[in-house]
């Protein structure tokens, strides 16, 4: 698909983090009412240095770094953002909701070509590209319970691959290292101290699983194995049993009693941690 244009944006010569001006033509002002701005964000420098691309008004746009006419890259009635130049300069990754929560295209400058890159139903995150320019690395909550893994995906197409994937933790805004044999990132947990990961109450067996419902083409449903849970160190609580780290015995005949104190004593833990 073609590069589309519009009218140009005029800049002055500005840095690279603030675009300090108006796009010709935002908009009449009448009197007494409240002029409209547009508002620049996201910029992405190019490798050489000689241009910036940014988000506007859900589209993508491209001015020269020393100021300028501002060209449209990308319009849709969708929401474009997050652009990044490959290192070779020749390629702007960026990404769209035009299909659903967002996914990353790429957009070849030269012609305007415009393919998609990525497929899943979860938002993604655009974090960057490898420094060969064979790699794009992003982040996604598509296949994670809370918050985001980290992915790469060729830049040629193809199944994205896990980089990190701790369950659990929320991981995002990757940054590739130069020879790419590692990368930097942020993480966090959804809660204080990773409470979630105590076990309150006795030992577990060894045979804790998560069960989710499947339906079958005649419309039953059937239970099938989801997603497992593992302790601080990585291991499975499927496969290896786990100490408890507040124990807590349940008399017998406490359920009739209308009673827990096993989920009492829990929620108690979570409470000192919350108030820290």
């Amino acid at each position: 698909m073609p590069a589309m244009t519009r009218s140009a944006a005029r800049f002055a010569a500005i840095p690279l983090i603030v675009l300090g001006a108006s796009l010709v033509g935002w908009g009449q002002t009448a009197p007494g009412s409240v002029e409209p701005k547009p508002y620049f964000t996201e910029p992405a420098i190019s490798p050489d240095r000689s241009e910036i691309a940014f988000s506007s008004g859900g589209d993508i746009w491209a001015v020269a770094a020393a100021g300028g006419d501002a060209r449209l890259l990308v319009s849709h009635p969708a929401n474009e953002s997050q652009p990044e130049y490959s290192p070779d300069g020749k390629t702007l990754a960026f990404v769209s909701d035009r299909t659903g929560g967002g996914d990353i295209y790429l957009l070849t400058l030269a012609n305007g070509d415009l393919r998609r890159l990525t497929f899943d139903d979860g938002a993604e995150t655009l974090d960057g590209w490898s420094h060969d320019g064979q790699w794009i690395y992003f982040s996604s909550g598509a296949r994670e319970i809370a918050g985001n893994d980290i992915y790469r995906v060729r830049v040629s197409g193809g199944m994205p691959m896990p980089v990190s994937a701790d369950r659990f933790t929320n991981e995002f805004a990757s940054a590739p290292s130069p020879d790419g044999q590692s990368i930097a990132f942020s993480a966090r947990g959804n809660g204080p101290s990773q409470w979630w990961r105590k076990v309150v109450g006795e030992p577990t067996s060894g045979w804790i699983i998560f069960t989710g419902s499947a339906t079958l083409i005649d419309g039953t449903t059937i239970r099938m194995p989801g997603t497992r849970i593992t302790s601080n160190d990585g291991k499975t609580m499927e496969l290896n049993p786990r100490p408890v780290d507040v124990p807590v015995t349940r008399p017998i005949g406490e359920t009739y009693t209308g009673t827990d104190s096993q989920l009492e004593t829990a929620v108690k833990e979570l409470l000192k941690q919350i108030d820290g």
